[in-house]
């Protein structure tokens, strides 16, 4: 299967590998969520899409709709104009929503602003909206929810005024219909960030931050808020988060930190904690999760090491599962990606060649 675009995707069961397609695409890893594949553009997974996220200007771009079929990936393409510097996408029933930030940094008028962009089924635009919130131009921002429910989260800036963490739930116009304006009070927060969020269907939501110090330390911070948007836990955390999930099935959510080996912390949606009895030895190459269960790619010399966590009983159970990476190169990478029960192993040779999509499956 050949492919102008990267497809990271992944699914699994357990070990056991078999090729299934190569895909070819010029890219570069840049942070959690996405791909970049030249200086003025990105490649960016949500859910069953690939869109690609542009820098300077409104562009006609590929928009890959993914389908797994028979253990294949395939890619419905379809040209649809992107807005620039877009930041995050959802996809809904009928609809496909893309958060968007405007930059302005000279001038008068130096207020970044969000913007959402409506689609329909057939990716024509229906609506354009200012979200008029004044950001920091590189601060993140997501747009989570589903049909019945959106959330619009950012950050909130104004020159001397504390650093926010805003939330607004918005109807189905981009209307604000309830919003929540987190102040940070200590003194020396410079800047307040999102930088992950995640979407509970009939509990609520989880916002973590990154918090920047006047003294150039920082530390992140967890809250999680009901339907109403108002908080129902927090917790500071002393180091960055790599992977933020949650298990509908056990009403639990989950971190993987940066740690001296990295740790796994698990809460009740009400906000009672647990550390995983399981600590990475080395730094992950992958995380993906699904439900109940984590996923890790780790790297023991030259062979690569799945572990799975699942944590559905009263402890940590975990499975080593070993597979076989390509050989052992620098610009070689590996990455996981979990859907409809499944796991996939993508090859990335060069930053530039999908090698191989293979399926892990249980023995």
């Amino acid at each position: 299967m050949k492919i102008k675009v990267v497809c990271m995707i992944i699914v699994f069961l357990f070990s056991g590998c078999k090729e299934n397609s190569v895909i070819k695409k010029e890219i570069n890893n840049e942070f959690p969520y996405s791909i970049k594949f030249n200086n003025d553009s990105y490649l960016s997974y949500t859910n069953n899409v690939l869109f690609e996220r542009h820098k300077s200007k409104d562009t006609l771009s590929n928009v890959h709709f993914i389908e797994f079929k028979n253990d294949n990936i395939d890619l419905n393409t379809k040209r649809m104009i992107l807005p620039s510097f877009n930041k995050d996408l959802l996809e809904l029933t009928d609809e496909l929503i893309i958060l968007n930030t405007r930059p302005r940094t000279q001038g008068k008028n130096r207020k970044s602003t969000d913007f959402l962009t409506k689609y329909d089924k057939n990716l024509k635009e229906v609506l354009r909206k200012d979200m008029d919130i004044s950001k920091y131009p590189s601060g993140n921002s997501f747009i989570i929810g589903d049909d019945d429910k959106l959330f619009y989260i950012t950050d909130g800036f104004k020159f001397r005024e504390k650093p926010k963490l805003i939330i607004s739930e918005i109807d189905d116009s981009f209307n604000v219909l309830n919003q929540k304006i987190i102040e940070r009070k200590i003194g020396d927060v410079a800047r307040c960030d999102p930088v992950q969020s995640i979407f509970i269907r009939g509990v609520g939501l989880v916002v973590i931050s990154k918090l920047e110090y006047r003294n150039n330390s920082h530390k992140h911070k967890i809250e999680m808020f009901d339907l109403n948007s108002n908080e129902t836990w927090s917790e500071n955390l002393m180091d960055p988060v790599k992977h933020l999930g949650y298990s509908e099935k056990e009403k639990k959510i989950f971190i993987v930190t940066e740690k001296e080996g990295d740790e796994i912390s698990i809460w009740d949606y009400k906000g009672n904690k647990q550390v995983a009895d399981y600590v990475t030895n080395v730094e992950p190459i992958s995380i993906i999760s699904n439900d109940d269960t984590i996923f890790l790619l780790e790297k023991h010399q030259h062979e690569g090491i799945i572990t799975k966590i699942d944590f559905s009983g009263k402890t940590i159970n975990t499975l080593n599962i070993p597979v076989k990476l390509q050989a052992d190169k620098e610009n070689i990478t590996n990455t996981l990606i979990h859907r409809q029960n499944q796991l996939y192993l993508v090859c990335l040779d060069n930053f530039k060649n999908l090698l191989t999509v293979n399926k892990i499956q249980d023995k």
